[in-house]
């Protein structure tokens, strides 16, 4: 075995280790997320490259099976970097629309996914769509709204300034008083998967 092929083995060893997983992982964000700086520094915000960078570490130990040793093992694994980057670049070309129209949307979509069960009878949708205005706080509304229009949680987090563990507190926290609201109104066990599933 030469000195690369040891170096590759050396990583993917390390990372499968559950001693050596923690400081591996390190070592392999700061490569990464230089790599990706190099690259879209001047397209992304540094705090956009961190959680990229962080998906990425994530997306590779779960790829780890996947590596042939075909290529450096930092190669491959900025190779999926990338990718992450420019699906996320992508994102944000098709969300470019005002945040009226994405809450709109979001509505629209909420409305489309209850269409078939029992809260769309009229009597129901309006207590839901009274939850979603009195029970929730404007933050909590605004973003559940967002995620249902087809924002990535990135791109909320970006239009609200909030980072992601912020995001998806505020996210948990809206749906547990949305279901709250509709347990007290009266609607049972089935209604409130129904209106659980449509806000995931």
């Amino acid at each position: 075995m030469d000195g690369t092929a040891a170096i590759e083995c050396d990583w993917v060893v390390a990372l499968r280790d559950p001693a050596r997983r923690d400081d591996a992982a390190t070592r392999l964000r700061d490569r990464v997320r230089r790599a990706l700086g190099r690259s879209f520094g001047r397209q992304l915000s540094d705090a956009d490259l961190d959680d990229l960078t962080q998906d990425t570490v994530v997306r590779t130990l779960a790829k780890l099976e996947e590596f042939r040793g075909e290529s450096q093992f930092l190669t491959w694994a900025t190779a999926i970097g990338v990718r992450v980057v420019l699906g996320e670049i992508r994102k944000r070309k098709h969300a470019t629309r005002a945040m009226d129209q994405v809450l709109a949307d979001g509505r629209d979509a909420l409305e489309q996914a209850l269409a078939p069960k029992s809260l769309q009878e009229d009597a129901a949708r309006t207590v839901l769509y009274g939850a979603i205005e009195d029970a929730l706080t404007e933050a909590q509304r605004e973003a559940l709204l967002a995620k249902l229009g087809g924002l990535s949680m990135m791109e909320i987090g970006r239009r609200t300034g909030r980072n992601r563990g912020a995001l998806y507190k505020l996210l948990h926290d809206a749906r547990k008083r949305l279901l709250a609201h509709l347990k007290q109104a009266g609607y049972g066990p089935e209604d409130l998967l129904t209106a659980e599933e449509a806000t995931v």
